[in-house]
């Protein structure tokens, strides 16, 4: 779509007269615009197909959510959102490569917080627990919600509804949970809000 955009607008400008330089400007902001789109989504198809395998270590996975809420909190408070935990206590210690779990619980709260954005008292809630086998986590936030025709589509790469995404941060929250043996899931509900469930094999 933004090849033929380009081809378009570029088609415009050899018709463009002299004496139109607004047209002319016009259309290559456009072709500009259509080309920064391709790059982004070609550095965003590097991101996925470059995913090193997991390399699991021993952590404590509370550690590393205090430490996403920790560099968080600053950016969603200039947005008018709070961040709040609500983390098993006694949680104990698991195999899990934490740099891609650190990089995926950035991406889906980072996610959070534009849907969040301009709702003033907006609130991202994270949980983790141990459940049958499994290291859950969840983000949930009061956002409006995902229509129900795009909720199969969330974590495809490229899609995305803001006009200025790549949709590559979901694809790759997806990948790096999968690339672990893991599963990564949503639920949402319009003017309820998203809870984005991450789960992980419990390795002790």
């Amino acid at each position: 779509n933004q090849f033929q955009a380009i081809e378009l607008n570029l088609n415009s400008l050899r018709e463009g007269r002299i004496d139109e330089p607004d047209r002319v400007r016009r259309h290559a902001e456009k072709a500009a615009q259509g080309i920064e789109s391709i790059d982004d989504a070609v550095r965003g198809f590097l991101k996925i197909a470059r995913l090193r395998p997991p390399t699991p270590r021993t952590i404590q996975p509370n550690d590393v959510l205090h430490e996403i809420a920790r560099e968080l909190r600053t950016e969603a408070g200039m947005a008018g959102v709070r961040i709040e935990l609500a983390l098993h206590p006694a949680l104990p210690q698991t195999q899990v490569d934490p740099d891609m779990l650190r990089q995926a619980m950035m991406n889906v709260v980072r996610n959070s917080l534009q849907a969040l954005a301009g709702s003033e008292g907006g609130v991202i809630r994270i949980r983790s627990a141990r459940a049958e086998g499994w290291l859950r986590i969840t983000v949930e936030d009061d956002g409006p919600g995902i229509p129900p025709e795009l909720r199969e589509k969330i974590f495809d790469p490229f899609f995305t509804t803001r006009k200025d995404g790549s949709g590559v941060g979901l694809a790759l929250v997806r990948q790096s949970i999968e690339m672990q043996g893991g599963r990564a899931t949503i639920e949402s509900e319009e003017g309820r809000g998203t809870v984005v469930v991450l789960e992980l094999p419990w390795s002790p």
